[in-house]
């Protein structure tokens, strides 16, 4: 089954490779394939929500540097996330 950045093979679940990275496996199908695609992508939902909270805690902050070490962290947790979505915004 195929999903705008991944797919499904063997019972396994595929996230896209982006960004120079290749494809890798994020889970594997549990009940059935369209509620595993749901969850997945819903995991991508929760960390859009993190990077837009950090986001607005930095714009509303004056000591911007304080953040540093958290958006690095975010941004390195990204490559290892397993969800489906386009992670390259």
């Amino acid at each position: 089954m195929e999903h705008p950045f991944g797919y499904i093979k063997d019972g396994k679940v595929y996230l896209k490779g982006f960004l120079g990275r290749s494809d890798r496996e994020i889970g594997e199908v549990k009940e059935n394939e369209a509620s595993t695609l749901s969850y997945f992508e819903a995991r991508f939902e929760q960390i859009k929500d993190k990077v837009t909270k950090l986001k607005s805690d930095i714009e509303e902050n004056q000591n911007k540097g304080s953040f540093l070490m958290k958006l690095i962290h975010l941004r390195d947790s990204l490559f290892e996330t397993d969800a489906l979505g386009d992670f390259i915004p």
